[in-house]
This record gives C-alpha cells, sequence and structure tokens, in this order.
C-alpha cells in the first residue's frame, strides 16, 4: 500500500476529515461487499465523514442503502481515469467528490498514486485483491491502518448483517438467499457449511433459496441443498 499521511494528518483526518472517497475498481458484488467491515471500522474512526464510493454502480448503490455510504458513484466515469494513467486532469478532484481524504483499491496502484498526488489530494492506495490465504474483507481493513484502524478489528459491527431497509417487500421472512460460491475457489467456505445454515434457518422457518452463479455449479451440487 502506498500512503501519504503525516502523523499530525492521522489524527485530524480521524477526527475531523469531511470529505472522504473510497475508489474501488471491481464489478463484482461479492468484491464489494467485502468493503463492509472496513467502512463500518471507518466510520467509528471517523465519525463525522461523508463518505462517498465511486466504484461500481449496482453493488455500490447496495451499501448506499444499507446506509454505509452517503453517496456513490460510477468509476466509470471518463473523469476518474486519470487514476488508471497516471496522468492528473483538473476534473479529477470534482469527480471524487472534492474530497479531503482519497482511499483508493486498484491494481494500477502507481498511476492512481501519481494522479492523485499531481492533484494535490492526500491519499491512501492498495490493491483490490488479497492475497491467497488473506480475506479480502481483512485485507481492506488492513490497508486503513495509516488511518489507526486496527488490522485485526473484529468489532461487533464488523459481523452484523447487512441491513437494507425495505418498505415495500410484504414480509419480514421473505427469502435469505445463500450464496457458496466464488470466482476464486480458495475463497469458498465447505459446502456443508452452508448445508448446515440451509437447515438452521428452515429450523427457524425462514425461506431459504440458494444462488448459483456461473462458476458454481460443483459447490451448489456438492452442498445438496434441496428446500
Amino acid at each position: 500500500a502506498s500512503a501519504r499521511l503525516s502523523s499530525s494528518q492521522t489524527a485530524n483526518y480521524r477526527a475531523l476529515c469531511a470529505r472522504i472517497t473510497i475508489v474501488l475498481w471491481t464489478a463484482t458484488l461479492g468484491d464489494t461487499l467485502q468493503l463492509v467491515p472496513a467502512l463500518r471500522a471507518l466510520r467509528l474512526r471517523c465519525p463525522y465523514a461523508a463518505i462517498h464510493l465511486c466504484g461500481p454502480s449496482e453493488p455500490g448503490s447496495l451499501l448506499f442503502a444499507a446506509g454505509l455510504v452517503d453517496r456513490c458513484s460510477s468509476a466509470s466515469d471518463p473523469a476518474v481515469a486519470p487514476l488508471a494513467t497516471g496522468k492528473s486532469a483538473g476534473a479529477l478532484r470534482p469527480a471524487l467528490a472534492n474530497p479531503d481524504l482519497v482511499i483508493a483499491f486498484t491494481s494500477q496502484t502507481a498511476e492512481a498514486t501519481a494522479a492523485l498526488a499531481a492533484a494535490g489530494i492526500p491519499h491512501l492506495v492498495g490493491a483490490p485483491f488479497a492475497l491467497p490465504g488473506e480475506h479480502s474483507a481483512e485485507h481492506f481493513v488492513r490497508l486503513l491502518a495509516p488511518l489507526s484502524v486496527p488490522g485485526g478489528w473484529e468489532g461487533p459491527a464488523s459481523v452484523r448483517p447487512l441491513e437494507i431497509p425495505d418498505l415495500t417487500r410484504p414480509s419480514p421472512n421473505g427469502p435469505i438467499l445463500l450464496h457458496p460460491g466464488s470466482g476464486s475457489r480458495w475463497k469458498c467456505p465447505p459446502p456443508a457449511l452452508f448445508q448446515r445454515l440451509a437447515e438452521l434457518l428452515a429450523l427457524d422457518r425462514r425461506n431459504v433459496a440458494v444462488l448459483e452463479g456461473p462458476a458454481d455449479a460443483q459447490l451448489v451440487e456438492a452442498m445438496g441443498w434441496t428446500g
């Protein structure tokens, strides 16, 4: 990760930072949801901040609906392109909502660092994908260490279910979706774990459905849930 914060800035941003923009260049729902513990930890460290997510539109709207971010925009905006080229442009700062701090998760760390430095924007830059053996959620939290967010943060909020207010849903017991798969097989818990979870939910009279993606057929079959 690349950090450009002094010790005095760290204290100031924790307490006073008004506008934090998080840039996440990944298009998947799963990877976006891995931000949840980091966003909750960031809220605790910077309680007065307005958090803007610049990332994939549909997953970003989910985090907005859950109240984890105050604003979301698309990372496909051409004005954000300098983060990939390394060449700053006048439109970059407003495209990122005129931030006091940018936290960018991108595989193009050198280019993003150069563009943000040229624009005079304080920043933390790190890769969006964890190394094998490290959970993505832990990876995102660890990259917040310059803001004094502990790398092993395991507060109660880190594992609290993500709740989306939905006044149009007719029943609070409407289906719980279990998704046992992932594009990276090493990230997947054993199918038996999902099977047991489905059984326990069914005993609690919950409606359970299994979500199968393009890479998940084998895992869903191994799970063996028939409802």
